[in-house]
Order: C-alpha cells, then structure tokens, then sequence
C-alpha cells in the first residue's frame, strides 16, 4: 500500500549505499507509477514487527522458455537491527507463497557477490547459485 512508500525508499537507500548506487532519482514517482498502480510492474511484500516495517521483498514475473513463468526477487533488506530476527525467512516463506500461487517454478534473483550473509540466508532456504550464468545488463 502507499503508505509503505517510505519504508521501501528507505531500504533503497540502505540498498544503495551498499552497493554504490545513486539511482534514487524519481523513484517516489517510478514506485508509485509501478508498483501501486492498478497494473503493476512490480510487487513488494513488507515484513512487520511490533507494527512497524523492518522488511522487504520487491519482486516481478518473467517468463524463461524452458522452465515457464518465474519469479523474479529484485530486491529483499531488513533493517540491521532485526537482522537474526528471522525476518527474511519470513519474507522467503511470503515469497514462496505467492510464486507457488502465481504459477511460477521457481524464484530467480542476483545476489552482489560479496554479500556472504545474504548468500547464507538464500542457501539455507534451498537456493543454489547458477555457477554456470552471469548477470548481464545492458542499460537503456
């Protein structure tokens, strides 16, 4: 809902300075405009505690030809102090939820490769990294 608006323009921040990115131009506007618009491009689950957002998952769908539709997790923070919370283990059981209810095979996502802690979370959960691909981005 828009009133999570704040909280993911936070974790992007969070996100960003992490992973050296500035691209927070206009993002009021772009997840408004793409996420809480009566056709979606994306779609985020918020975790709470205590009524308050510490979580988040943003996701999409995509389709791959060999294996059907397939979610893609683009994002997923938890505020540093709710970490060993088991915060994203509630997030990965919404997030295989809503993939299962979406009709999606699997959930796909990249993980920066260094972030060993998030690697962890994404390996107990029963991911497996794709040794055989690399992430490619060709920006427009």
């Amino acid at each position: 809902m828009p009133a999570d608006i704040d909280f993911i323009i936070e974790a992007n921040v969070a996100i960003n300075e992490i992973s050296g990115s500035t691209a927070l131009a206009g993002l009021r506007q772009r997840l408004n405009a793409d996420i809480f618009s009566d056709e979606p491009k994306a779609y985020v689950i918020i975790a709470e505690m205590d009524g308050r957002p510490v979580g988040m998952a943003l996701y999409s769908w995509t389709y791959f030809a060999n294996d059907g539709r397939i979610m893609w997790l683009s994002q997923v923070y938890v505020k540093p102090e709710y970490r060993r919370h088991r915060v994203a283990f509630a997030l990965f059981r919404e997030l295989k939820n809503a993939a299962a209810a979406g009709g999606a095979h699997a959930i796909v996502g990249g993980v920066d490769s260094e972030n060993l802690r998030a690697m962890k979370v994404y390996n107990f959960i029963g991911a497996q990294a794709l040794d055989k691909y690399k992430l490619m981005c060709c920006k427009i």
